[in-house]
């Protein structure tokens, strides 16, 4: 039992010390910003205005503005290709692709190939808008043709819809 003596007073000195001389200069920084009006008490306090004299910290206005959202002319273009896989990189066969108007109108349908791969005219006079991009086990996905800055050898990634395989059992009582 030869520990060496600590006196804990004395360890916890500083630490002591400087959160006394914090709490302290907290306070004092708080009166300046006092009012001379009392405050009642009871179920509805009176909270009065801060006076003149206490130095309030800047405050940056924020404005409220619109969504900037960049936009991209592809009307010179005549085709959308690319590549559409998982995340782990595998190539997804047979995924659908249906191009739409700005009314929801059915303009054009492809699938991938065998690797992965799509082609599909665009006829920028019938005005397209988006494509669904759809395939078995995977979220569809929306591609506006506007808010997508390259339409050829583009690179869609599929995520994998969830789902619990197996058996059910129903239990009767």
């Amino acid at each position: 039992m030869n520990r060496p003596f600590v006196d804990k007073a004395y360890s916890n000195f500083s630490l002591r010390t400087a959160l006394l001389g914090v709490t302290l200069s907290s306070l004092l920084g708080l009166e300046s910003c006092k009012s001379d009006e009392p405050i009642m008490m009871g179920d509805v306090a009176y909270v009065p205005e801060q006076p003149v004299n206490c130095v309030k910290p800047p405050v940056k206005e924020i404005k409220q503005g619109e969504v900037s959202i960049r936009e991209f002319d592809h009307t010179s273009e005549k085709l959308m290709s690319g590549f559409i896989a998982d995340y782990s990189g595998n190539k997804i066969v047979k995924a659908k692709l249906i191009l739409f108007d700005e009314k929801g109108n059915e303009l054009a349908k492809t699938f991938t190939n065998t690797d992965g791969s799509f082609r599909m005219e665009l006829n920028w006079e019938k005005k397209p808008s988006y494509v669904n991009v759809s395939a078995h086990d995977f979220e569809t996905q929306i591609i506006n043709l506007k808010t997508t800055e390259q339409l050829q050898e583009m690179k869609i990634v599929m995520r994998e819809v969830l789902m619990m395989k197996g058996d059910v059992m129903i239990e009767e009582n």
